[in-house]
Order: C-alpha cells, then sequence, then structure tokens
C-alpha cells in the first residue's frame, strides 16, 4: 500500500494499431496479461470460494460463464486454446447522441465522468457529468477550473438541462466574463473535480439526508461560496438527500501517490456490507496511470471508516496504454468494470473503455479479453477528421463510460435491454475536441462478457441445482451477420451424471436465433428435479459461439 503502481505488461511486446475512418482495431498478436491485484483481503475472499448466483424475479438462476470456466484464458495467451474469454456485443442507440454541449457554460465537457442513475420509484433518469469551465471557447483545451452538472429524463433517451439556481456565475472571480451574464440560470451544481455520484436508496431508503453520496473534489460543504469560512472545497465524500444540494464534507486523506484528478467511484459492496472506493493510485511513474481502492471497515459512510492502510494498486496498464479510471459493478455472481485506457503515446490520444473482471470485487482484477483487446463500446468512424467534419462520429476518439448500475447490477429498460450511458469525444484527449453524452445497450442483464470459440469446456466449480431444468444464454459469434451464421450451436451438460451428460443433451442451434434463458432438453426427457441443492459440475460444448451464463429455473 502506497507503493507507486507498477507495470504488468512491460514485456507486451505489440501495441494498439489505428484505422483512418473506423475507430482502431487491436493487434492479435500475443500479449502478456498478468494477474494486476497487489493487494489482498484474506478474510473476505473464502466467502467467495464457491459459485454463488444471481436469482432474477422469475426464478431463474444465472452463473456466470467467465466464473464457471476460470481456466479459459484471453485471446493470445498461452492458457487460451480455440476457446477465450471474449466481451458481448454492444449496440449502439439510434438517438446518439443523445445531448451535447448546447449551453454557452459548457465549452468542454472533456472526459465528463459520467454518472448516471435510474430512479425506480420515480420512474426517472438523472445524470451528474463534469465540464471544463475554464476552456477558452468550444472544445478548447483548459480544464484548469471544473464544475458539476445535472441533467434528467423521463425515459432516458430525452434529456434536460434544467435551470437550478444553485450556482452563481458572476460571483466567480475565476469564470469567463461572458459567462457571467448566465448568473443562477444554469444547470450546475458546484464547482468540482472528478466526482462520482451514487444513489444509496437500497441502504437508506428514498427520504434519507445520505441517500446520494459522492466522493471526489467538490464544494460539499452545504455552499458554493469560494469565500465561505472554512473554504467550501472537500477533497473527499458528502452527503445529499437529492443529490443537488451537498453536505457534511467529509476529507478522506490516502496515502501517496493516491489522486483526485480521475472519476472517482464509491458504491456499497452488499456481500461484504462495506462502502468501496476506487481512485487514482498513481501517475508520474511508469507504468502513470494507475487504479487503486480501499474499503470500509464498519458498513459506514465516514472518513473514520475507511481501510487507508489497505489502499493499494489494483489495476495498471503500460505506458502506452495507461488505466484512466475504473467503474466496478456487480455481475451475475461476480464482478465487471468498465477500465478506460489512454493511448498515452499516441498522437490520436484515444481513450477505450474495455472491460475488467474480479470474482469478489475486490482482488484478482483482470481484463477480460486484455490490455489490448476488443473495445467494449467500440469508437465511431472519424479518426484523423477535424472536430467540425460532419463525417466525424460524436464518440472517434474518447469513450468513458458512466456509472449507473442499481445495487444487483446493470441497469435495465422496459424491453429488459442492459443500458450502458457513455461520454465520447471526437477530438484527441489532450486536444480540441466536443464531448457528447450517448447510449450503448446489450440484448440482456448477463451478456457483457463471457467465453467462446469452438471446443469443450468443464466448469473449474461446481454450481447449485436451483431447479429442474438447466438453461444457458449464448450467442453465435457472427452476431448480427446472417450469412456467416454457419452452424453455430451450443451444448450443455453434466460431466458424470449418467442421462445429463453431452452425449445425451439436444444442442442448441445458433443459426437463427440467439438463447437467451433458454431450456437444455436431454434424452428421455429426462432432467434435474432429482439434483434440486446438490452441487453439479458443467460442461458446455461450442461451435463458433459464445456462451455468458448457465443457469436453472
Amino acid at each position: 500500500p502506497g507503493d507507486e503502481c507498477t507495470s504488468v505488461n512491460e514485456a507486451r511486446g505489440t501495441s494498439r494499431v489505428s484505422s483512418v475512418g473506423g475507430g482502431s482495431t487491436r493487434n492479435a498478436a500475443r500479449v502478456l496479461n498478468l494477474p494486476i491485484m497487489v493487494k489482498s483481503y484474506p478474510a473476505f475472499l473464502a466467502l467467495f470460494a464457491a459459485a454463488a448466483s444471481t436469482v432474477s424475479a422469475s426464478g431463474q438462476t444465472r452463473y456466470a460463464a467467465l466464473k464457471l470456466f476460470q481456466d479459459v484464458g484471453a485471446p493470445g495467451d498461452d492458457s487460451a486454446t480455440s476457446i477465450s474469454r471474449l466481451v458481448g456485443f454492444v449496440n449502439k442507440h439510434e438517438a446518439n447522441p443523445l445531448f451535447t454541449q448546447d449551453v454557452d457554460w459548457e465549452p468542454r465537457l472533456d472526459n465528463a465522468y459520467p454518472n448516471t442513475i435510474f430512479d425506480a420509484a420515480t420512474n426517472t433518469y438523472q445524470v451528474f457529468y463534469g465540464n471544463c469551465i475554464s476552456s477558452p471557447g468550444l472544445g478548447a483545451p483548459d480544464c484548469s477550473e471544473q464544475t458539476l452538472h445535472y441533467a434528467n429524463s423521463t425515459d432516458g433517451l430525452v434529456w434536460e438541462k434544467p435551470d437550478l439556481g444553485l450556482f452563481d456565475l458572476a460571483d466567480k472571480d475565476w469564470v469567463r466574463d461572458d459567462l457571467k451574464v448566465y448568473g443562477t440560470h444554469n444547470n450546475i451544481i458546484m464547482q468540482d473535480g472528478g466526482v462520482g455520484v451514487y444513489d444509496d436508496v437500497e441502504q437508506t431508503g428514498p427520504e434519507d439526508e445520505c441517500r446520494y453520496k459522492a466522493f471526489g473534489e467538490g464544494q460539499f460543504k452545504g455552499t458554493t461560496d469560494d469565500n465561505a469560512d472554512g473554504g467550501s472545497q472537500t477533497n473527499g465524500i458528502s452527503c445529499s438527500a437529492d443529490g443537488l444540494n451537498w453536505v457534511d464534507g467529509q476529507t478522506l486523506s490516502f496515502p501517496d501517490p493516491q489522486r483526485y484528478d480521475t472519476h472517482n467511484n464509491v458504491y456499497y459492496h452488499t456481500e461484504l456490507d462495506q462502502y468501496l472506493y476506487t481512485t487514482r493510485a498513481g501517475f508520474d511513474d511508469a507504468p502513470g496511470r494507475c487504479v487503486g481502492q480501499a474499503l470500509g471497515t464498519d458498513g459506514e459512510f465516514s472518513k473514520y471508516d475507511v481501510d487507508f492502510d489497505g489502499f493499494g494498486t489494483v489495476e495498471s496498464g503500460a505506458n502506452d496504454a495507461q488505466i484512466y479510471a475504473q467503474l466496478p459493478f456487480p455481475f451475475l455472481d461476480m464482478y465487471l468494470a468498465y477500465s478506460m485506457v489512454y493511448d498515452a503515446e499516441s498522437d490520436d490520444g484515444l481513450v477505450h473503455t474495455l472491460l475488467s473482471y474480479s470474482f469478489d470485487g475486490v482482488s484478482g482484477w483482470d481484463f477480460v479479453e486484455n490490455l489490448y483487446g476488443t473495445d467494449f463500446i467500440p469508437l465511431g468512424p472519424g479518426l484523423g477528421l477535424d472536430v467540425h467534419d460532419p463525417s466525424n462520429a460524436f464518440d472517434s476518439h474518447v469513450i468513458f463510460a458512466s456509472t449507473g448500475q442499481a445495487p444487483a447490477g446493470p441497469m435495465l429498460d422496459e424491453d429488459g435491454l442492459a443500458r450502458v450511458y457513455y461520454m465520447g469525444g471526437n477530438g484527441p484527449h489532450s486536444g480540441t475536441r466536443n464531448t457528447s453524452f450517448g447510449l450503448a445497450t446489450l440484448p440482456s442483464v448477463d451478456r457483457f462478457a463471457g467465453v467462446g470459440g469452438t471446443g469443450t469446456i468443464k466448469s473449474t466449480i461446481t454450481v447449485l441445482v436451483t431447479g429442474p431444468t438447466l438453461t444457458v444464454t449464448a450467442d453465435s459469434l457472427a452476431y448480427g451477420d446472417a450469412a456467416t451464421l454457419k452452424g453455430a450451436a451450443v451444448t450443455v451438460a453434466t460431466d458424470n451424471i449418467v442421462g445429463l451428460m453431452v452425449t445425451d443433451a439436444t444442442p442448441l442451434s445458433l443459426r437463427s436465433t440467439n438463447a437467451t434463458d433458454a431450456p437444455v432438453t436431454f434424452a428421455g426427457v429426462a432432467d434435474f428435479s432429482d439434483y434440486v441443492g446438490k452441487e453439479v459440475s458443467i460442461v458446455v460444448e461450442l461451435v463458433d459461439a459464445l456462451v455468458y451464463s448457465v443457469g436453472f429455473v
């Protein structure tokens, strides 16, 4: 703890390759992708030794394929054969961009570090995002002064920037003179830097004065007056009843080399009954930007309840591929994180959103694919084009994913699609760029990542049978391209139960449709009725297929 972050990819021998007009492509050559966790919480890890599951309202139990088949490696790893860990297929929404820098006091949203919240009680959406108000002109670099902004929506697609009346541009010496005319007529909450906002309604209740929690640099003392007694700024945490008015600012003093210049993030880890703080754990020395985490100690949101001594690096990259920020969230019976990776040595200045995974959310973080693997949310076309060129997509160079996960997992819409909001930029990270708010979706909650290819694999852990019918969620690896679906199929069974083995199971064809919690049938109408409450091993046979989860109902 406290040591400068260290590279785990120094000997990779490969780099990311850019392609004009098409975002970026990834070098398929082998890269080293060693474990990247340098701290541990031994007392907690025993909780995750066996496979847990998530159960839907319909009684459907799901086990993540990433956790079931832990011996499967990333593409190009020595451990990977014809089957490897793969990210899922996202679709960008046709309404993108959902909103842009369309008010004068938002000259450069920059990374914006979005925090998206869905309030199930009111069926409304909110997003808290950052702005470089010191930018001298639209998209121009300068982020010396930042502000936290607010927008809301009834459907998550059409957004409004309300006149909050909270922040007076006229009385700020550091605000551009031409912006002071707007006074309090704006959607600004406070001066800030990298603030993560979390709706903790599951732990506190809807009327609690600390329902909303913030972590980062902000005016957390109940005032936006720069000249307030004792100052208005806090580097740490704060509470709010409504997400707009923030009080009880408490300083969190992490050991060096922690820094707040990232998307700081806090959420309640329900299995550990502690708040988990994710922030930056280094910058200056190789391999540049890194991610660090610290846990609470007594389940309270307080500066007195943070294990500062346990703070340490959990994810790092390489000098040319630096981990800018990490946003962890629960996923089925394990954890995923959006990891933003910055091409720090490229003139293109790209920022990619990758997926990382951990079985317990606090240790063993690794990339689903690898540091140079497939973007989870692909960059749009327009690399090399001017920011004002109409052919340049709003997200051609930079993508920063949003927080926005319910306590039990990813945010879902009324059709069951998993929503992933993000900010996209159309120019280099450190150059002129405009930033807009976008949305990507996945067909179901369990399709973020899995294992795919052709071959047969056996689970490395057993699973608890919770119902008589075995189910599977899987896609063809030619997802979206009907001409190349070929004979894609998946077969799921046990490894040693007579009548419930691969030779007894009916393969599920993925030629014309994908499988979502699809029932697996066996010869002789056999099922798992006699094994409910017992542990079994799972075998999956894949033909050009990607399996995300296996379960019972």
